[in-house]
């Protein structure tokens, strides 16, 4: 059986983003609208958005998903600019780890974080820098994401 949405689930799912854009009026529920899309196209159970600091080290975070999993990591210490986040500002493309506990990444995340088994960061570009990342975690289908063929989520 698979689990990979059908071509009419992606062009609904597109089409209930659109109308997210243009029927929301504060950018932090259409973010959440069009995260809690690509949770349910991906099968991710966990993620967050957050924007760039104006001083460029740190990402704000927007909001924070858990997915129901314990997390006793401070929310009030700074999410750096390094690690995988680091790879997708710089490239300005989405980046992911499918074995994210096993990772070279791994080593950035704080104390009492919520258990990571895959991760993908996708950028969210607006005059071709990154302002932005929407991040998806543990996903729950065990085939591939599917972020190559993927383009960088954009605002225009």
């Amino acid at each position: 059986m698979s689990t990979k949405p059908t071509a009419e689930a992606k062009l609904d799912a597109v089409i209930r983003g659109a109308r997210a854009i243009l029927h929301k009026q504060k950018f932090t529920d259409t973010a959440r609208a069009i995260f809690d899309l690509c949770c349910e196209m991906t099968g991710a159970t966990s993620g967050y958005v957050a924007l760039l600091t104006a001083d460029g080290e740190n990402n704000e975070v927007l909001f924070l998903e858990t997915g129901g999993l314990p997390c006793t990591a401070d929310p009030a210490l700074p999410m750096p600019i390094r690690g995988l986040r680091a790879t997708t500002y710089k490239t300005h493309k989405a980046t992911y780890d499918n074995d994210f506990m096993n990772s070279k990444w791994v080593k950035y995340i704080p104390e009492g974080h919520v258990a990571l088994k895959n991760v993908m960061f996708a950028p969210l570009n607006l005059d071709g820098k990154t302002v932005g990342l929407l991040g998806l975690a543990n996903k729950r289908r065990t085939s591939r994401m599917q972020t190559q063929r993927s383009q960088p989520f954009s605002v225009s």
